[in-house]
């Protein structure tokens, strides 16, 4: 069998609606929404980014913009334009379109009518070569565009040159606030905070950093706000002092936005940068993750990477595991829905190239596939077929997600599919090609 660029990244995953068309408003009227949502009879909006391709190289991507479009594939919206070495895109993943990117944050605003977004330089995006500059920005349904977020020339910018921004996540109603880190992708730093900020960008404050660890050097990644805005969970990754490459501990913390303490959910786990990205309930007490040790979710679970619930409250973990073992379940940006019942997860067999979504109790019991390729497989592995969640409607009974696939020889990307699954009949509904990496729904 053959390996892809894909296939082998399932340890490193990438992974208009009434609201989001009301008029431009100020940034002041975000505030506490309706708690109950429209159906599919009610189009919510998909925020997405495309690339902009070399023609004389289609798998090299020289820029991208974001476009908004309806759940239902009507009213494709650009919002931001094509241009040679300009990213416009969520966050500032080094290879947005050539590895499969585990965290979603929200870009969206709790109406709608808002999102942030990133805009980014740099010859040609690569894990070697990441995102040399950058600017964040806020902009309306119409692709409008506010001051940047933050001071200074480079959002992106390394610590040795000045202050840094990211991992942004929109809070949700009635927080008013957008938080994010004070590193961009893993960047260690000997102080590594959460900070927050209203979204019009006034009132930045820090609400808490990791206990320090040195001489080791640390970076806040992948921020999750829960359903209620009270909590957080945020990565701490842990770098050797001399080599930020070398990863000595992954940490995954739940931040208490009403006190600014934070309480330890597991050490050891697979952080979004190397594969994994956790969820947490709407109550903020159940915490879905990856760990990244033999036994380290139950003692009988011996593979270094296991997908484990932890219930805050009672300390009780819970690994999700395919009980007949023909099935590894992986990480990729795991959700738990609103009551923290049930996951949504990625899982293969160890001799496919087709990476499924499945969704299982978080009893650890109830294993349910809900999707099959979005491409035809052949029989000579060599096509690859990844599926991706992105985010899960407000009822939890719907899921975003992305389907990506790839030829192996010669190397062919096919274009990105979106799709909304129906979770009760695992069924998939195809919207529009590209990535998504936002959904919101209309409040009713």
């Amino acid at each position: 069998m053959r390996v892809f660029s894909l296939a082998t990244l399932a340890a490193a995953l990438l992974c208009g609606s009434s609201a989001a068309v009301a008029g431009p408003g100020t940034l002041s009227q975000e505030g506490t929404q309706p708690s109950t949502y429209a159906g599919d009879s009610s189009p919510g909006t998909i925020l997405l980014v495309r690339p902009l391709t070399d023609p004389a190289s289609p798998n090299r991507v020289t820029g991208s913009a974001i476009f908004s479009v309806r759940d239902n594939g009507f009213g494709l919206r650009q919002l931001t334009p094509f241009a040679d070495d300009v990213y416009n895109l969520p966050d500032a993943w080094f290879q947005p379109f050539d590895s499969l990117e585990s965290w979603v944050g929200n870009a969206f605003s709790p109406s709608g009518r808002y999102s942030q977004f990133l805009k980014a330089h740099t010859r040609e995006a690569t894990v070697n070569h990441p995102f040399a500059s950058g600017k964040y920005f806020i902009m309306n349904a119409w692709g409008q565009r506010t001051p940047p977020l933050f001071p200074g020339g480079n959002d992106l910018q390394l610590p040795k040159d000045g202050p840094s921004y990211g991992w942004l996540t929109w809070g949700p109603a009635g927080t008013d606030l957008i938080a994010y880190s004070n590193s961009v992708n893993g960047t260690p730093r000997r102080n590594a905070c959460v900070r927050l900020m209203h979204p019009d960008g006034h009132g930045k404050r820090t609400l808490w950093c990791a206990p320090s660890s040195y001489p080791n050097k640390q970076a806040i990644e992948g921020l999750r706000w829960s359903g209620n805005g009270r909590f957080l969970l945020a990565y701490v990754e842990v770098t050797a002092p001399d080599n930020p490459n070398q990863t000595i501990d992954t940490r995954l913390f739940r931040i208490n936005l009403n006190v600014g303490s934070a309480q330890l959910v597991h050490n050891d786990v697979t952080s979004p940068l190397h594969g994994a990205a956790a969820d947490l309930s709407y109550d903020g007490d159940k915490v879905v993750f990856q760990t990244n040790s033999p036994g380290a979710c139950a003692p009988q679970e011996q593979d270094q990477h296991v997908l484990c619930v932890r219930t805050l409250s009672t300390g009780q973990l819970v690994p999700l595991v395919d009980l007949d073992r023909t099935l590894v379940l992986s990480g990729g940006q795991l959700l738990l829905t609103p009551d923290g019942s049930h996951a949504v997860v990625n899982g293969g067999s160890r001799i496919s190239n087709a990476i499924e979504l499945y969704v299982i109790k978080t009893d650890g019991t109830q294993l349910r596939r809900l999707t099959v390729p979005c491409r035809p497989l052949d029989p000579n592995g060599n096509i690859a077929v990844y599926w991706h969640p992105v985010r899960l409607s407000p009822d939890g009974k719907r899921v975003l997600a992305n389907c990506y696939s790839e030829q192996g020889s010669p190397r062919i990307r096919y274009p990105t599919q979106i799709y909304v699954v129906d979770i009760k009949t695992a069924s998939a509904r195809y919207v529009i090609d590209g990535y998504a990496y936002d959904w919101h729904v209309p409040a009713i």
